[in-house]
């Protein structure tokens, strides 16, 4: 593994060679704490580092770990740095580095990263039809008033299963 990182040279159109050679012990540096501590190894996180301290170095800040992996200037990276990037590879490309810059937190800074929340996809209907047939029924159970301002809300069609 330490080899695929020490031979790890980007695309000339990725970043130019002399830039590169500028900029290749930072990325190489980063490479080895990232796949240390990360779930991605050298063949996937190495070109997103690259390109990100490629990016940070033309904006002229710092090379240094925290500049470079701190979660705002990952996020303007991606924002501006990514901005001719299909939508999915900017997605990839932000997942890879968020989880370099968790393993910089943890490593150097003894912080743990912040919890990820995820969500699905296509949400679930809030009430399936058998569970607002139940309610209804016991909507009109209730006395007359109730059950009336009741059965209103839960017929209305926001809250119908949708199919």
């Amino acid at each position: 593994m330490s080899n695929r990182l020490l031979a790890y040279s980007p695309k000339a159109e990725t970043v130019p060679p002399a830039q590169w050679r500028r900029m290749a012990p930072v990325v190489r540096s980063l490479g080895f704490m990232a796949v240390a501590a990360g779930p991605y190894g050298p063949d996937v996180v190495m070109t997103p580092l690259a390109r990100l301290v490629a990016w940070v170095e033309s904006q002229g800040l710092p090379l240094e770990p925290s500049v470079i992996l701190d979660q705002s200037t990952v996020e303007r990276f991606i924002l501006v740095g990514c901005r001719g990037m299909a939508a999915n590879s900017r997605r990839t490309c932000s997942s890879q580095l968020r989880r370099a810059s968790e393993a910089l937190l943890l490593d150097q800074l003894g912080q743990h990263p912040p919890t990820r929340l995820k969500a699905t996809a296509a949400p679930v209907a809030p009430y399936p039809p058998a569970e607002i047939a139940y309610w209804l029924i016991w909507a009109q159970s209730l006395p007359p008033p109730a059950a009336q301002r009741l059965s209103s809300v839960l017929s209305r069609p926001g809250l119908r299963a949708r199919r």
